[in-house]
């Protein structure tokens, strides 16, 4: 449910954006903000792949999927650079 939602959340305001008429520097800056929260849906997506994998990938499920949460965590918290 969670990956769904991130999922949403991306696509829908970039298909809305896509048709608004824009600078190219302004879009790309709106693109690549948008760019980035899939980062964040992929470890999202990753976190969900581990959590319901089958028994037989112990012990390597458990570390792989705490790797994927601190990947998931880096990535939301990480800060735009100021240019």
């Amino acid at each position: 449910m969670e990956a769904s939602s991130d999922i949403f959340l991306v696509v829908a305001p970039l298909y809305k954006l896509w048709r608004v008429k824009l600078p190219s520097k302004q879009r790309r800056l709106i693109l690549t903000g948008f760019a980035s929260s899939v980062v964040t849906t992929l470890g999202t997506i990753g976190c969900g792949v581990f959590q319901f994998a089958p028994e037989s990938w112990n012990p390597g499920k458990q570390i792989l999927r705490s790797k994927m949460g601190f990947f998931e965590v880096i990535h939301s918290l990480k800060q735009p650079r100021k240019y």
